[in-house]
């Protein structure tokens, strides 16, 4: 497993490290605001690229934010607070780590398909998690463009995924977009029952009208 994972961080790095440049000033003021809502200490870099084609948290001890070079075109200042509290709500709550862990436990139990189910839908509900972590930040009222901003992304970019553990994508799979959009339709603040300590935050559970989404934790 060590040896996929430095595999995987080469071939991000090769595909990326290129075309990676600083974003425009205009997106700067905007990551500076989300940080402070989320009470971050310290500010994730970010950069535009090229080769991407969806916007990604990456990297272990160094995270990082890397958007598409055409996203600030594309997307205005609201949605561009949406992409941005997204992957900082990835970077908050450790997922990079705990999509890490996943991968080493796909790496023990190879053979067991239920692993592998339960690591997919792990990662279906981490996306679901962290939206509902940033409407309880922005707001419920903020459900229905935060849910446009998801489909807006799902129309434009056809995301092919590089591969690497440390990696989240605030859009992902067509698959998913769907259920997550119903999520964010029902959302009502206070529905999001999270905790700052990253161990307890590993398997949130979501509450959205009543509905409870229960973690798979023991699956693996």
């Amino acid at each position: 497993m060590g040896g996929y994972y430095l595999w995987s961080v080469l071939v991000f790095r090769k595909r990326v490290g290129n075309s990676r440049k600083p974003v425009t000033q205009e997106v700067l003021p905007i990551l500076e605001a989300c940080t402070k809502k989320l009470n971050l200490h310290q500010t994730v870099p970010i950069y535009e690229t090229s080769s991407l084609r969806s916007p990604c948290l990456h990297g272990l001890l160094r995270p990082a934010i890397y958007l598409p070079e055409d996203i600030a075109v594309i997307a205005d200042s609201n949605q561009l607070t949406h992409i941005l509290m997204h992957e900082l709500t990835h970077y908050k709550r450790k997922d990079l780590w705990f999509n890490f862990l996943w991968t080493l436990s796909i790496g023990l139990h190879w053979y067991n398909p239920f692993v592998w189910l339960a690591v997919r839908r792990m990662k279906a509900d981490q996306e679901v998690a962290c939206d509902a972590g940033v409407l309880e930040v922005l707001g419920a009222r903020e459900s229905s463009s935060y849910g446009m901003t998801l489909l807006m992304l799902s129309r434009l970019f056809s995301q092919k995924p590089v591969p690497g553990v440390n990696l989240t994508h605030f859009w992902e799979h067509k698959n998913e977009t769907k259920r997550r959009v119903m999520m964010i339709t029902r959302f009502k603040r206070g529905s999001y029952i999270g905790c700052r300590a990253p161990q307890h935050c590993q398997y949130p559970f979501l509450h959205f009208n009543g509905n409870l989404t229960p973690p798979l934790s023991g699956l693996l």
